[in-house]
């Protein structure tokens, strides 16, 4: 950023669809001296970065409250549970005012009830549309004195003029009010429920980063003066000693004081196999301690720290991820325009014939008829082309243990999109497996497999459990006689005696120290342990991760689904070469850091790519975020999973193709049901400017065209 931008990053309250971010980026496109923003409807947040000479921060945050949003810190704990309560609890009272509006209107149809309930139904539709819509009548209002034409403003437009035409027909008695009073409640229902599901997707997004943080202690023990004490994370200063026990997350960055540790750096690399870390050698925050308990001297402080850069590149990528327009947003924005054109039209012809005719000037059939095409063109059915479409697509696609929780990622699945895929969890099976062994200088392998799985049964080591899973798959039970001495020497390996024999297991550098030759070169790419019984070399073990068996197929197939296919891994160069190999990859990234990952993402956007990312570990969380898709694979970490647009719970990777595979077949129904709403909507506000229609016509055309698309979403997939 140059000394002449400046930025804000805000948390902002009120977005309810895709027009919202519309409503705000035309009017941020009209101020001199903004040059970029990007709103990010899941998680409520928007990032500006402007000229400070040019215009101030104020006048834009002073903007955006004009337009009816809520600005707050994007540090500030959010409300969303809150908000989420409220909208709720406005649900169901609206609903249930609706049921009884349709209970009247039916009573009223039927003959059976008369002026009273029309009343009634005209309190009941004030108090829906009045109070429990009224903060869409507010943003609505402000985005019509800005000129902005949105779905809010369609509602509003719709609720009034059903409030209106109701009372002109209670006063007049030249039409059932009832119809109209219907309508207002049954627009503000429909609305409550679209700002309901908003606002339940935002506090489960949000819930992310908190559960991140979760990682990281709030209080840490430090060393001072002698004695250890308690203190906040943030409070701790560089050169302090900071005490960590066996499975506890590393609170800062720092170097190690103790002789060893063993430690999963998987939250940095995705690496699976943990990594042997001696006396200074640097240490990361967020990472796991597998040893006994260590003493770390912090390098930086909290915000400087790796764990909270990698929470800022998660905020960041939510801010910065692109807003998606689907297709019914883009059919939307032009069929406002035409349903109010339609109506102001209607209304000035109704109004001046009757003076070409040579007849009395009335008032209430020019009326009548503007706000009857309002109502005939709420778009009830639009609105449910795509919702029907995908709740049955989703549903095929859960049974499938595919999780599909942003409709609009439907969409982009079908076109084409960038494949950008994780190594280490999603294509591998994320943990050291025993890919190849070798028995030496005469010993044979059932031997050498029984003294390691007796030897290594003692250890603790994510290495040593690899090898002891393998060894009981081969032989099954073991026969170990009589074992002892045993002596775990950390970071090197273990030694004892099997039955009456001297067993060591480890690293080239333990064999050296203990005296044994070793004459084998290791594999590149892959971890070797070597086991050596009574001073002998007896043989070695080659560990690695490994690729899913479905992986090479499944690629083969998404080709015909994307653009491209390439992987983006935190792993090193050597075993990730060896791994791809065979793989129809368009390209591979190795040694990559979180925020690497997601600079990578926003080159393919920049490009004019739409991107996929999957991944399933922290370091994918950022990406995944930023991507216009981010699906996460397997059970993989809370906080990739929940900032996912898609979660493929099951473990095999061909799940994907099945997930490109029905979003195609899904968009295509939700274009087959746009194609069918429109039919009805298209014929009916044509109707009702000629008025040739009644309001209670529309709510039957509404059922009908409803159905229409129930049984088209209906039909297998």
């Amino acid at each position: 950023m140059s000394r002449r931008e400046r930025v804000i990053h805000r948390r902002i309250e009120g977005l309810h669809c895709s027009f919202c971010v519309s409503n705000i980026e035309d009017a941020l496109s009209r101020i001199d001296g903004v040059r970029e923003y990007n709103v990010s409807i899941a998680h409520e947040e928007i990032y500006i970065k402007y000229d400070p000479e040019r215009v101030d921060g104020s006048e834009i945050e002073a903007l955006l409250e004009g337009l009816g949003y809520r600005l707050r810190d994007v540090d500030e704990p959010p409300e969303y549970e809150k908000v989420y309560r409220v909208l709720r609890r406005r649900l169901l009272i609206s609903t249930m005012l609706s049921l009884v509006t349709g209970l009247f209107m039916l009573g009223m149809w039927l003959g059976t009830l008369g002026r009273e309930a029309a009343v009634a139904m005209g309190l009941i539709a004030g108090v829906n549309f009045l109070f429990l819509g009224r903060e869409y009548i507010v943003i609505s209002l402000n985005s019509l004195r800005r000129g902005i034409l949105n779905q809010h403003v369609l509602m509003f437009l719709t609720g009034l003029s059903g409030i209106l035409g109701g009372i002109i027909g209670l006063l007049t008695g030249f039409y059932p009010p009832g119809d109209f009073f219907g309508v207002a409640s049954f627009v503000t229902t429909y609305h409550l429920l679209g700002g309901y599901s908003a606002s339940y997707v935002r506090k489960k997004s949000d819930e992310a980063v908190r559960r991140l943080l979760r990682y990281r202690p709030r209080v840490v023990r430090v060393r001072r003066g002698g004695t250890v004490r308690y203190v906040g994370v943030e409070d701790v200063e560089p050169g302090e000693v900071v005490i960590v026990d066996r499975g506890e997350s590393i609170p800062l960055d720092g170097i190690l004081l103790s002789s060893y540790a063993s430690i999963d750096e998987s939250i940095v690399t995705g690496e699976p196999l943990p990594v042997d870390k001696y006396r200074g050698d640097e240490v990361v925050s967020g990472s796991i301690n597998l040893s006994d308990p260590v003493e770390i001297s912090v390098t930086r402080r909290y915000r400087d720290s790796f764990l909270h850069r990698l929470v800022m590149h998660i905020r960041e990528a939510r801010a910065l991820k692109p807003p998606i327009l689907s297709l019914l947003d883009r059919v939307l924005k032009r069929y406002i325009s035409f349903v109010l054109i339609t109506a102001v039209v209607a209304l000035i012809l109704w109004g001046i014939a009757p003076l070409i005719l040579g007849q009395t000037l009335e008032w209430v059939r020019p009326l009548y008829v503007f706000m009857t095409v309002l109502v005939m063109g709420y778009p009830c059915a639009l609105g449910m082309a795509i919702p029907l479409a995908i709740i049955r697509g989703s549903g095929v696609a859960a049974e499938r243990g595919i999780l599909i929780r942003n409709g609009e990622a439907i969409e982009i699945l079908s076109g084409r999109p960038y494949l950008l895929v994780d190594k280490t969890g999603t294509i591998t099976l994320g943990r050291p497996r025993v890919v190849g062994l070798g028995a030496l200088n005469g010993f044979g392998v059932d031997e050498l497999l029984r003294v390691a799985g007796c030897l290594e049964s003692y250890s603790r080591h994510p290495v040593a459990e690899a090898i002891y899973s393998y060894i009981l798959e081969r032989l099954g039970e073991i026969d170990c006689g009589e074992v002892s001495g045993i002596e775990v020497v950390p970071g090197m390996g273990i030694k004892g005696r099997v039955d009456g024999h001297w067993v060591a297991i480890g690293s080239r550098e333990f064999m050296d120290s203990i005296g044994v030759s070793v004459d084998v070169a290791g594999e590149e790419g892959v971890r070797t342990v070597y086991i050596a019984i009574d001073g002998v070399l007896a043989g070695y073990f080659y560990l690695s991760d490994v690729l899913r068996e479905d992986v090479a197929n499944a690629v083969e197939e998404l080709r015909q689904y994307v653009s491209g296919v390439a992987l983006i891994t935190g792993d090193s160069e050597e075993s990730t070469s060896r791994l791809v190999k065979g793989l129809n990859l368009d390209w591979y990234r190795s040694g990559l850091k979180p925020g690497e990952k997601a600079g990578i993402v926003r080159s393919l956007q920049a490009r004019g790519y739409r991107v996929v990312m999957v991944g399933d570990g922290f370091n994918d969380a950022p990406s995944v975020t930023l991507a216009d898709v981010g699906v996460a694979f397997g059970v993989g970490s809370d906080i990739t999973a929940v900032n996912s647009d898609v979660l493929i719970v099951s473990d095999r990777f061909d799940r994907l193709v099945d997930l490109f595979r029905l979003s195609r077949r899904m968009y295509g129904r939700t274009r087959t049901n746009l194609f069918v709403a429109f039919i009805y909507n298209g014929l009916g506000i044509p109707l009702a400017a000629l008025g040739l229609i009644q309001p209670y016509w529309a709510m039957i055309f509404m059922v009908l065209s409803v159905t229409s698309l129930l049984i088209n979403s209906l039909r297998g997939l």
